[in-house]
């Protein structure tokens, strides 16, 4: 029962699971943008959660098992290659001031 369990795991919910992470990957990654951060911090935040996964794999204790963490990397990897080419890793107040401008609702 545990395996068929899982079986229905990897076929039905996994996917969608996984869609959702790469949506919330794509979000975050433009709302960084839009507040003036580099989007590549948060690539290399996952990176650095792929790491430990694969530390604790290679130990016997893996609790994101049921995470495709290389999929996550490679889908920010294009569209931070895609829509924001060689950013610097820095802070932009003034753009940040821009699009928060750009997006506040104006006073009653």
């Amino acid at each position: 029962l545990t395996a068929l369990a899982l079986q229905a795991y990897e076929f039905t919910v996994k996917p969608r699971v996984q869609s959702y992470e790469l949506d919330a990957d794509r979000r975050a990654l433009a709302l960084l943008a839009c507040a003036g951060y580099d989007p590549r911090g948060l690539l290399r935040v996952v990176r650095r959660i792929a790491q430990r996964k694969q530390d604790l794999f290679e130990a016997g204790r893996d609790p994101f098992s049921r995470m495709d963490l290389k999929a996550r990397v490679e889908a920010m990897e294009a569209q931070i290659d895609k829509s924001w080419p060689g950013g610097g890793g820095s802070r932009h107040r003034a753009r940040a001031a821009r699009n928060l401008e750009r997006v506040r609702p104006a006073p009653p």
